[in-house]
């Protein structure tokens, strides 16, 4: 299991969130390719912009209802990620986008076409200013981002009080465009828009203020992929204004151009934040992989510790009682490990104790065989659909690889480092539970000590046996 994750982690995800506070070359690629793609097209299309093309009577609601959609994720995820990673700027340009929702509400509202077939609300002037508002508004927003985003220590941002007072604006300036049109210069003139004459109070602040916004997210550098995309999106905003000033009425190619350019600025955000999210997502998972692993190590053995053990044990023994498997468990005993610590000192028993997990460890050949240590000097293995024959060969392959260690050890009879362990296993026809299967595997280990230690002795929940076989002592090491 360990293994599995550390290969998933190093082959995909590391690398992965390693890219997320960071531009990639791709990525950078594809950011230039796009902002490239909008200027040429918006060139392009600049002298075709008043040219009238196909009516579609539903573009315009479906226009609106996705841009209020796109740009309400937009302020909810950029509040909910701002408030998490504690970035005011971020929380900041939830403010923006949370404006650009509420306007889109009242655009909708004094639009023919909107909620209904006629404008619930204003003149046909209404809209227009509604739409000025929106982008004066949008621009001074990214611009107060951007401020505040280039300082070192930018000062913190209320979420609550942005909730309250970006409302306020939105209403204010829905206000001023509904009830106050017909008192505001002239934007329209037998069905088309004007962009001469007083239509200018319009039209030239929109564009100061889009060209100002775009040239402070430039100011700002890209040098994260939110900076990046928002500056693909600012691109995108100040093509929809241009192309909104060439073309004179609804319907024409620049009309329909200047809504998708707004569509693509909102969009690209979201599409950016998505995919943060998606890594953060992705970060958290391997964070908590990562902690459960830890959690469940023993950090001098790098074998499982008492919590893994018992998180096993209880896996296995539900899975034996489905499948009607036999299941068994080694308790390991290093023999007069106090002497051998009072000798040697705790960084060799420290040694030690590294040593012979080493050996449990490359003694145990199969994938679902688990070794733990059981606290102290004591080990623990617990093997699956092993019996108690099985589980007795495996106990003495650990014990003879222990003991061809060859560790000193002056303050033991047999003059090297030996183990003494205990086996257990559950009778399948029994009524038995999982601690038990550890107590029999204790008893046995206490009837190989009691014999003399640096043997192997078995239990199951019914009986404690020596094996005969097994129970030899180890011979005197070669000098």
């Amino acid at each position: 299991m360990t293994e599995i994750l550390d290969g998933v982690i190093s082959s995909w995800q590391e690398p992965a969130l390693a890219n997320r506070s960071r531009i990639g070359t791709r990525q950078r690629w594809f950011a230039t390719a796009t902002i490239a793609v909008l200027i040429v097209g918006g060139a392009v299309a600049t002298p075709f912009a008043d040219t009238v093309t196909l009516v579609v009577p539903g573009f315009f609601a479906m226009f609106q209802a996705a841009m209020f959609v796109i740009n309400l994720l937009l302020a909810a995820l950029l509040f909910i990620k701002g408030e998490i990673e504690g970035r005011s700027d971020t929380t900041r340009l939830g403010a923006v986008y949370l404006y650009v929702t509420l306007m889109i509400i009242a655009q909708m509202a004094s639009f023919p076409g909107g909620f209904m077939p006629t404008r619930l609300m204003g003149s046909p002037q209404t809209s227009l200013w509604i739409w000025f508002f929106w982008h004066v508004g949008f621009g001074i927003g990214i611009i107060r981002y951007a401020w505040f985003a280039s300082r070192p220590t930018p000062a913190a941002s209320s979420l609550r009080l942005t909730l309250i007072v970006v409302p306020v604006l939105a209403l204010l300036a829905t206000w001023i465009s509904s009830s106050y049109a017909e008192m505001l210069p002239t934007l329209l003139a037998d069905g088309q828009y004007l962009f001469t004459g007083t239509a200018l109070f319009m039209f030239v602040p929109v564009g100061a203020v889009t060209i100002a916004a775009l040239l402070s997210v430039v100011a700002l550098r890209a040098t994260t992929p939110e900076r990046l995309w928002l500056l693909v999106a600012m691109v995108a905003s100040g093509l929809e204004v241009w192309l909104n000033s060439h073309g004179s009425v609804r319907f024409t190619l620049g009309w329909y151009l200047a809504k998708s350019g707004s569509l693509c600025a909102s969009l690209t955000v979201l599409l950016f934040l998505l995919h943060d999210i998606t890594l953060l997502y992705l970060e958290a998972a391997v964070s908590n992989a990562v902690l459960h692993r830890l959690v469940r190590l023993d950090a001098l053995t790098e074998l499982f510790n008492r919590r893994g053990f018992d998180e096993m044990l209880a896996e296995e023994f539900r899975r034996s009682r489905r499948q009607q498997l036999p299941l068994a468990a080694v308790l390991i005993d290093i023999d007069f490990f106090k002497a051998f610590n009072d000798r040697y000192g705790h960084q060799g028993g420290d040694d030690c104790l590294r040593q012979v997990s080493a050996a449990v460890r490359g003694a145990l050949n199969r994938p679902g065989d688990h070794a733990a240590r059981y606290g102290g000097e004591e080990f623990v293995i617990l093997l699956p659909a092993t019996d108690l024959p099985g589980a007795l060969v495996i106990a003495e392959r650990v014990r003879v690889a222990v003991a061809a260690l060859e560790i000193p050890h002056a303050g033991s009879p047999m003059e090297i480092v030996t183990i003494s362990s205990g086996v257990g296993s559950l009778p399948l026809h029994a009524d038995h539970t999982a601690p038990e299967l550890v107590e029999a595997a204790d008893q046995a280990l206490y009837q190989a000590k009691k014999t003399g230690r640096n043997r192997v002795c078995a239990a199951t929940t019914d009986i404690v046996v020596t094996s005969p076989l097994l129970s030899a002592e180890l011979p005197s090491p070669v000098s």
